[in-house]
């Protein structure tokens, strides 16, 4: 599974690398001192199930993270940026870029930014350095068994 989980997290990297000017992390940063930065975090991993719970062979589902950051000193240019991102389509959308390629190379047989969770700003702040902005995209990604 090691391999698998690597190859999703390098599929996301890739897909993100589309998207021009933003640095894309396979990691959480240790400070958010790199932006506009876009980091990949795994979260979750559940094997489908069917009737009466039993699951499907081999058929699973995961649940992975992409955290946007960006800071800068005047807090309406950095809410602005955020909108490129949580556009549906454009350049910089962070939606375009993974439907851009939703088998994300190959790798899996879809992902999509998860329709029925919330995109939500969890973090949003006023530093000694100048306002920090962060949003979470749930991505759902599945692989069958077959």
């Amino acid at each position: 599974m090691a391999g698998e989980m690597t190859s999703i997290r390098d599929g996301l990297q890739t897909r993100l690398q589309t998207i021009s000017g933003l640095n894309v992390l396979n990691h959480t940063p240790d400070s958010a001192s790199v932006t506009p930065a876009a980091s990949i975090a795994f979260d979750a991993y559940t094997p489908n199930k069917t009737f009466q719970g039993a699951s499907t062979p081999g058929d699973r589902e995961s649940r992975w993270i992409i955290t946007v950051r960006l800071a800068g000193f005047i807090p309406e240019e950095q809410w602005e940026a955020l909108d490129d991102y949580i556009n549906p389509t454009g350049t910089n959308s962070i939606f375009a870029a993974i439907e851009g390629d939703i088998t994300l190379g190959g790798n899996v047989d879809w992902a999509v930014i998860s329709p029925d969770e919330e995109m939500e700003v969890t973090d949003r702040e006023q530093r000694q350095d100048g306002w920090f902005y962060q949003m979470e995209f749930p991505v759902t990604v599945y692989v069958s068994g077959a």
